[in-house]
């Protein structure tokens, strides 16, 4: 995890330092509590600094390499679930997001039906693929970890 530097060491501007605080959350939600060398943490700080859309490319690109070569491509929710602290029913995100279930289909490319299927827990949003969690975390702009299931 990256920690920032005292404000008094860092010899930034006061806006600059919030900006490169917030950078250096978006990293360590990527990053999570996997423990960093001190040239690690050197370099993701100096990175940090850079514009908030650099970053976000970055993380972006760091996002799609690990799924990409990730061997857990057929996980199901339960085995994600567990990583995230702050979970949402997909009804809670959706609303959240302040779309209707036809914008979410859209979105996500999985049907209607089957969106207000899991919303409803006629079907087991427990069960269904790492795919489709994925899809609806996409269109959602939220971890796919923080979903989670209505059922009990």
């Amino acid at each position: 995890m990256i920690q920032q530097p005292p404000f008094e060491e860092s010899r930034q501007t006061q806006l600059a330092y919030q900006e490169e605080g917030i950078n250096i959350d978006k990293l360590n939600s990527v990053i999570g509590d996997i423990e960093l060398t001190p040239s690690e943490e050197r370099i993701l700080i100096w990175l940090a600094g850079w514009e908030q859309d650099t970053v976000d490319n970055i993380i972006s690109v760091i996002k799609k390499v690990v799924w990409s070569e990730s061997p857990e491509k057929n996980l199901n929710y339960n085995d994600l679930a567990v990583i995230c602290k702050n979970k949402l029913t997909l009804k809670e995100a959706r609303i959240a997001a302040g779309i209707s279930q036809a914008e979410l289909a859209k979105r996500s490319g999985v049907k209607k039906c089957s969106i207000s299927s899991y919303e409803q827990n006629r079907t087991s949003f427990n069960k269904i693929a790492f795919g489709t969690v994925k899809k609806f975390a996409e269109a959602l702009n939220i971890p796919m970890e923080c979903l989670e299931s209505d059922e009990e």
